[in-house]
């Protein structure tokens, strides 16, 4: 696990200390070590930063920038069945100077091109450099659980695992997209290919760059999409189920390769449980899980995390988080993450990570299961919503919505009237949005129109697996990832998701969603598997989100200091993309006990706090 910067600059404005600042600032994901490569061409400069967090072969063999041939490769993430098809190119005659992954995926390029992607189970982004062909191809993983982030203007191509290490570039130019702008308050994060600055690009979901050096030319390339298809499997409930164990024991034992002490985020709740469960039968009694509980008792899950490491025996720790913990991280959100992100439970993620490397350095996380098994109740609400609306005449249905629309209703009465207004058959709730959040924003900024720019709409006319591939692709990797991603990789540790398996994925698309939420029973196949090892009664619970107390805590009187010298007129007008004025009636409608508001209160300072880091400074 590492972090990696680079650039092609056909101005020559470029030199060798620039890269090095670019690659410290990703010093937190990989301080185990620094590598450099800079060469200067008759038409352009190429640069290559690497930070290294050792994980596999820790000798100077799995150092980075790596070269083999013609090719030179920065790399960050994990091929876990690296030796698998190490063994395939060693048939094909390729020879190995090192045990870890860094070298396999190299040669494996070298020899089958962009189809090694094909063959690799993992996580993982790149960058990977052809001297002769002068062609350099930038990709993450399946699930984009490794962040990429490019920007090409005005003869320069720059990239890197996050945002930070481009702005280190003098040639960058700090424009705020007010498309990214528009997307932070549609959806709570800026879904990929958007970014907060103009000209650049986040990669999206099994994508691939390909960027002609000689041409100057820059070509996207889809390489995995698995939910464009009504094309299901035969149900056969023993079978399936018995396909779906074996892959999920494959994908946690995978995930346990390891040279460094490993871990487990456990919540108690079934996704972790299992993963916590797979690593006790895999004789890894000395594996430590960590918890993180609240002093709130309708937010903390510590006791159900107990009773679950207890009885598979495994070694647990737990830290509450407090009030004064988030004091103390909320200043530090818009370092982490480089762009706004409304995901309030940052927090206790980053306190997590925190602790939990004093004690390991890879973290399994069971992050992924309700997108890929079907575990969200919104996604019952909605057939429910959409069965209900489709008895009412659609004329009569979108008057309805026009008188309707604009009011300040609650967050869920709103996302009532958005489905309403919608002619798709299918909507996640998460995709449906709450209209009073573009108050927020001036009129020009909120014309802009973010979802125009969100590609791989799923076609699947099954609605539960159209919900379900909408949150895959966006709000799988553009919130959870990034979240756990920068919070893990903060604390110099690697996060590993089990249930993110692309084979796991490729096997659940294939089924029908009435299937994966079978008579209301969300996550029904996943829980007939975890019910086979761990008692039902143990299991069965209200669902909690990994989620805080953020109404009561921003409501605190040292919450409401920070409010207040965010939220006034003056600095609310700085940057010109936001309506003072509502954002001052969200604060004081919230701070006068309604609580509906909190997000929205939460989603301003964000942005707020954000601005004030990286704009106005």
């Amino acid at each position: 696990m590492c972090g990696f910067a680079g650039f092609i600059d056909f101005r020559h404005g470029s030199h060798r200390a620039v890269l090095e600042k670019m690659t410290q600032t990703l010093w937190h994901r990989g301080p185990d070590g620094e590598g450099l490569f800079f060469e200067q061409l008759d038409h352009y400069q190429i640069g290559l930063g690497h930070r290294r967090l050792a994980i596999l072969d820790l000798s100077e063999a799995g150092k980075q920038p790596y070269t083999f041939g013609d090719w030179m490769l920065v790399y960050n993430g994990e091929i876990y069945n690296f030796q698998e098809i190490k063994i395939s190119l060693q048939q094909a005659g390729y020879r190995f100077e090192s045990s870890g992954d860094t070298e396999v995926f190299i040669k494996a390029f070298d020899c089958w091109g962009m189809a090694a992607l094909d063959k690799c189970i993992g996580m993982f982004a790149f960058a990977l450099y052809n001297r002769r062909t002068q062609q350099l191809y930038l990709g993450s993983d399946r699930a984009a659980t490794k962040p990429l982030y490019y920007y090409y203007h005005q003869g320069i191509l720059l990239f890197g695992s996050e945002l930070k290490a481009l702005l280190a570039h003098p040639s960058f130019v700090k424009t705020i997209d007010k498309q990214g702008v528009d997307a932070f308050f549609r959806y709570g994060y800026i879904p990929a290919p958007l970014s907060i600055f103009q000209h650049v690009q986040k990669n999206p979901v099994g994508h691939l760059v390909c960027f002609d050096c000689r041409q100057r030319k820059l070509t996207q390339l889809k390489y995995w999409n698995k939910f464009q298809s009504d094309t299901f499997l035969p149900y056969n409930e023993a079978q399936l189920l018995e396909n779906l164990s074996a892959l999920l024991t494959s994908a946690c034992a995978y995930r346990m390769v390891s040279d460094v002490p490993v871990g487990i985020f456990l919540s108690g709740g079934y996704d972790s449980t299992w993963v916590a469960y797979q690593v006790a039968q895999g004789n890894f009694p000395s594996t430590k899980t960590f918890t993180i509980g609240f002093d709130d008792p309708q937010y903390d899950e510590s006791a159900f995390a107990s009773r679950v490491a207890r009885r598979l025996g495994l070694p647990h720790y737990i830290y509450t988080c407090t009030l004064s913990d988030a004091l103390a991280i909320v200043p530090q959100l818009p370092i982490i993450y480089d762009e706004p992100l409304g995901d309030s439970s940052a927090i206790p993620c980053v306190l997590l990570s925190q602790w939990a490397s004093k004690h390991v350095k890879v973290i399994l996380s069971a992050d992924g299961g309700d997108e890929v098994f079907g575990g969200y109740a919104r996604y019952v609400k909605a057939c429910k919503t959409k069965d209900y609306l489709q008895k009412m005449p659609t004329a009569l249905r979108l008057q309805l919505v026009e008188r309707l629309l604009g009011r300040n209703f609650s967050p869920k009465v709103q996302k009532f009237i958005a489905c309403a207004a919608s002619d798709l058959q299918l909507l996640s709730l998460i995709k449906i949005q709450s209209q009073y959040y573009h108050k927020i924003l001036t009129q020009q900024t909120s014309q802009a129109e973010a979802q125009r720019y969100l590609s791989d709409e799923p076609s699947t006319s099954d609605p539960i697996n159209a919900m379900l591939a909408w949150d895959y692709q966006h709000y799988l990797p553009n919130d959870i990832m990034a979240k756990v991603d920068r919070a893990c990789m903060y604390a110099g540790i690697e996060a590993r998701e089990p249930l993110l398996d692309h084979r796991l994925v490729e096997l659940m698309a294939s089924v029908q969603g009435n299937v994966k939420i079978r008579d209301g029973t969300t996550k029904y196949l996943f829980k007939k598997i975890v019910h086979q090892a761990m008692p039902a009664t143990m299991m069965q619970r209200p669902k909690k989100g990994f989620s805080i107390p953020l109404a009561r805590w921003l409501g605190d009187k040292a919450f409401r200091t920070i409010l207040h010298d965010n939220l006034h007129q003056t600095s609310l007008e700085t940057s010109g993309l936001l309506d003072p004025k509502v954002c001052q009636q969200y604060l004081k409608d919230f701070l006068a006990g309604k609580t509906a508001y909190s997000t929205a209160v939460w989603h301003i300072l964000q942005f707020q706090l954000w601005y004030k880091h990286w704009i106005d400074r």
